[in-house]
């Protein structure tokens, strides 16, 4: 089976009405004839020729009057579609003739010549354009690394590390942050847990919740006041453990409840996440107030108890004057009933 390229917009090119009007016939019959060009062209000796092209032969295939394909014919080349017998655009076109013998082998090995002259004519002009102080590189610098292959070796070395390396990572930091006896000057000093940042605290696995930990830390999670990082708080709350400086859970459930109770700031919702608080022995802290905050609290219970004793006084009055109207209804109901059973009122 033997093929041509038919590209898009050929049927609606703008060419055609020009050509339907010289010819005096409808676009369709142009696009047919256009078509039928193609196809004898591509089937030609000579492709691209359409000199021994039968117009009769067509209209009666058609059914176009006599004389319609060789009028469109004669406009197409007046408009400069066809040269010489021959479609002019056709070797721009129809690039190569696409038949049963070009297989895909026969097209790879073209592809794989046509890329290997290719890459003969890039390294011909790199060899040209090479400078005399280039060409005389010394085997040392010949073999010097290419910076490609550097980055790589960068990035495979930064994949590969350990968990020691995290612990290096981590020792530099606590220098840096004067944690360390050598920074300090003392030797073999070791630094207190509150010198350290909260950030740079050491991580701790957080054990099962089976530890005998677990209920004293879940009883007071429960009462405080933020719900959020559980299990940061408990791996805090362990690692204090570890370190002997945790207060009792009784000590710690009480402070958080006075907090919550009498800290300002807790109460307009600014607790710190339990984590935060535990590392920083917040059950050691008291209450915040502002100053003066105290005698504005005082004076603000006092005018609730008055204004509470004052509407109590009005209840009752009001309860008082509704009992003696009650009574006195009563009362009036009782004498004009035994009048009526007298027979003095009707």
């Amino acid at each position: 089976m033997e093929w041509l390229r038919w590209y898009h917009g050929a049927c609606s090119d703008a060419k055609w009405p020009i050509i339907a009007r010289k010819a005096k016939v409808s676009v369709g019959v142009v696009v047919s004839v256009w078509a039928a060009l193609l196809e004898y062209a591509s089937q030609d000796e000579e492709r691209g020729s359409v000199a021994g092209f039968d117009g009769e032969t067509y209209d009666a295939l058609y059914g176009y009057e006599d004389g319609t394909c060789d009028a469109v014919l004669e406009a197409m080349t007046e408009k400069g579609l066809i040269c010489d017998g021959c479609i002019c655009a056709w070797r721009k076109r129809q690039v190569q003739r696409e038949r049963e013998d070009s297989t895909n082998a026969e097209r790879q090995r073209r592809h794989r010549e046509q890329k290997k002259q290719k890459n003969t004519d890039e390294n011909v002009e790199t060899s040209a354009s090479v400078t005399p102080r280039n060409a005389s590189v010394t085997p040392r610098n010949a073999s010097v690394t290419p910076p490609e292959q550097n980055r790589t070796e960068q990035r495979r070395k930064e994949k590969t590390h350990t968990p020691q390396d995290d612990l290096n990572n981590l020792n530099t930091r606590a220098r840096a942050l004067n944690l360390s006896g050598e920074v300090c000057g003392g030797e073999g000093s070791s630094p207190e847990p509150e010198q350290a940042t909260f950030r740079d605290r050491p991580k701790t696995d957080a054990p099962s919740k089976g530890h005998p930990q677990w209920p004293g830390f879940l009883s007071c999670f429960e009462v405080y006041p933020v719900k959020q990082g559980k299990e940061a708080a408990w791996r805090e709350w362990i690692r204090l453990h570890q370190n002997r400086t945790l207060a009792p859970a009784y000590v710690i459930r009480e402070a958080i409840l006075r907090l919550s109770a009498e800290d300002i700031r807790w109460r307009r919702g600014m607790a710190p996440k339990m984590d935060k608080w535990l590392y920083g022995k917040g059950w050691e802290d008291e209450p915040y107030m502002p100053p003066g905050a105290e005698a504005v609290a005082a004076a603000t219970v006092d005018e609730i108890n008055a204004l509470a004793k004052r509407a109590s006084e009005e209840r009752r009055k009001t309860f008082d004057a509704l009992r003696e109207e009650a009574e006195r209804l009563r009362y009036s109901g009782w004498t004009r009933q035994a009048a009526t059973a007298a027979g003095g009122v009707q």
